[in-house]
């Protein structure tokens, strides 16, 4: 008599163990967090698969209660659209370059100047770094946080008309990123800059609106610039990162477990979205090939006139705060 008494009490334990462990699924799948993350680029794009990564991540360590709906293709609107719509609440994340960055906090500025950083060692160390982190650590002040850095690339000129010499730039009509900063230091090289959003590149060459641009080669290949401006100077001359930020608002509402493990699962991403970089990158280069465009070897003596244009204007440029991060990097 004992052994079934025993037997049922095993299993209305056990039974009571799958119960809750029912409930607990369930609540995983009804009860969970959806955030939202908008980016202007395509689903292809390497730093949207660093965004799907992240959310992942997310998904993965939470047990499904928090669920993060990557949306791409400018959905949420331009750069500086989803920024606003983060600062206020409207959007949970968003992935955003220096540059727009720079409007909002102009200590990220200072990762704004022509050929500061030596190479790719060196502006990974600088944003794993003090001033890395210092920078994303302002941001709370913007009502936003900074999560972590993606890789961008280097940012290039290219045009509808042949460049030999610095010269050739005065003139032109250059869209740059709407930074006030990028629009003085093409100003420098005698350029007229226009701030046009990413997504407009290609209606500004088609209706003569712009005669050239500098991006990263990804983004003019992926834009389809190349049809209108076939050529491409590789100047490499400004290296800055791209920055996903989360909305204080947004993040305000989970706990401070949940806001860690966004954080923590945002820097893991990092090392997927720079293997895509750098794949994406070779990609573009055979695309780019195989319809007639072949991207110039660096100019160094184009970068060079560049460079000490550009660097000559930098003390007027930047304010006292801005200058010594910026001497802080190109001391590091």
């Amino acid at each position: 008599m004992k052994k079934v008494f025993d037997f049922f009490t095993l299993c209305s334990i056990f039974l009571s163990f799958f119960i809750v462990s029912c409930r607990r699924q369930n609540a995983s799948v009804d009860n969970f967090t959806k955030l939202t993350l908008g980016s202007i680029h395509p689903d292809y794009y390497p730093t949207v698969a660093g965004c799907r990564e992240f959310a992942r991540l997310v998904q993965q360590r939470s047990g499904g209660q928090i669920i993060i709906d990557v949306k791409t293709s400018g959905e949420y609107g331009s750069e500086v659209s989803c920024l606003e719509q983060v600062q206020d609440g409207a959007l949970d994340f968003t992935m955003i370059s220096g540059a727009v960055m720079s409007t909002v906090n102009p200590s990220f500025k200072a990762l704004l100047v022509p050929y500061e950083f030596r190479n790719s060692t060196h502006f990974w160390r600088v944003l794993n770094g003090p001033i890395g982190n210092d920078l994303l650590e302002e941001l709370p002040k913007a009502r936003m946080y900074g999560l972590c850095y993606y890789e961008s690339g280097t940012r290039s000129f290219y045009t509808n008309k042949e460049i030999h010499s610095i010269d050739d730039f005065k003139g032109l009509r250059i869209r740059v990123q709407q930074s006030e900063l990028m629009m003085q230091f093409m100003n420098e090289l005698g350029m007229i800059p226009l701030p046009i959003n990413y997504e407009s590149i290609s209606v500004s060459f088609a209706t003569n609106e712009i005669d050239g641009a500098e991006n990263s080669l990804p983004s003019y290949e992926s834009g389809g610039h190349y049809k209108y401006a076939p050529y491409f100077l590789s100047t490499e001359h400004i290296r800055t990162p791209d920055i996903l930020v989360a909305s204080k608002i947004s993040l305000s509402k989970l706990s401070k477990h949940d806001r860690y493990l966004i954080r923590i699962s945002a820097l893991d991403s990092v090392e997927r979205e720079r293997q895509e970089w750098e794949i994406y990158e070779k990609a573009s280069k055979k695309i780019l090939d195989t319809n007639g465009v072949v991207p110039l070897q660096k100019d160094l003596k184009l970068a060079l006139e560049i460079k000490s244009k550009i660097l000559a204007s930098v003390p007027k440029l930047l304010s006292d705060e801005e200058l010594e991060i910026y001497r802080r990097i190109v001391e590091e």
